[in-house]
């Protein structure tokens, strides 16, 4: 028994590159914020055509680099992170599915960087099914990242679908616990007849979730300019976006789609949909000034 299989943990994918080593540093940051363990995966899947464990000079020496690369990954984060559990696995099969299986035991996944552009070429083949399908939030990196300042605040955007409002403000007020940050409520709902009685409810919801954890300071926001996601957490000199994905057979709703093809600050992807259920008790810590929730 491996110490993720002990307690909960943070999966993060490696493939070897740059950009999902910084996402491994981003996986470790987190960790530490929540008292986690921290499993590093790379999947290994020699080639489309033929079984995983067919014999071929190539096969065992592809497996052994991408161990090795796992290995001085994990001595690096150890070195950089003392005291931190992490723990490294290359595990056979396609990314998309190792991903997905190994998250049904975690906390949280966290994925390697994406960037502007088209959404098909932001999530590429890899984490555009992970993110639709996993039950856990999805923490993606951003492929700059800039230190924010420590006042920084956690960002949530919500729009017009209020059965989604309770998961994903948990989410996102857990996230400004462990970080001692402001939590700062993004209102993108659109105008209308429709919002009759909703402003009461995310008002209240948010006051509720506020009276769980006093020492984070929340407030709701309106839009500094058009309804619109993308320069909203910028302008608010965010450190964290969090945004809600929806069903997993629905395609991704206007919010998600530009905070992961614009947002230029991690992004943390939570899943509201009923089945979507915590993995068990998450222990946080905020390090200075918030109360642990």
């Amino acid at each position: 028994m491996d110490l993720t299989d002990r307690s909960p943990s943070v999966i993060v994918g490696v493939d070897g590159s740059d950009l999902a080593d910084t996402a491994a540093v981003l996986a470790v940051e987190e960790a530490h914020r929540r008292l986690l363990a921290v499993r590093l995966v790379t999947a290994f899947n020699w080639s489309d055509d033929l079984p995983v464990a067919a014999p071929h000079p190539g096969r065992a020496a592809a497996r052994q680099a991408a161990a090795d690369h796992l290995e001085q990954l994990q001595r690096d984060l150890r070195a950089r992170f003392p005291g931190i559990q992490v723990e490294g696995v290359v595990l056979d099969g396609p990314a998309a599915d190792v991903l997905l299986t190994q998250s049904a035991h975690a906390e949280l996944l966290v994925l390697g960087a994406h960037g502007p552009g088209p959404l098909a070429a932001v999530l590429g083949p890899v984490r555009a099914p992970v993110l639709r399908h996993c039950l856990r939030p999805v923490l993606l990196a951003a492929a700059v990242r800039d230190h924010p300042a420590p006042s920084a605040p956690v960002v949530v955007a919500v729009d017009d679908a209020p059965e989604d409002w309770g998961r994903l403000l948990r989410s996102a007020l857990l996230a400004a616990t462990t970080r001692s940050a402001a939590l700062v409520v993004l209102d993108l709902r659109q105008p209308g007849p429709h919002r009759t009685g909703t402003d009461a409810g995310l008002d209240a919801l948010v006051e509720r979730l506020q009276d769980t954890c006093p020492g984070v300071r929340t407030r709701v926001e309106p839009p500094t300019g058009p309804r619109t996601l993308p320069e909203q957490p910028v302008a608010h000199g965010a450190q964290l976006l969090v945004v809600g994905r929806g069903r997993p057979t629905e395609p991704l709703g206007s919010t998600a789609r530009a905070a992961l093809t614009q947002s230029q600050v991690p992004v943390l992807v939570v899943p509201t949909t009923p089945e979507a259920q915590p993995h068990g008790p998450v222990r946080a810590l905020a390090r200075t000034g918030a109360s642990p929730c």
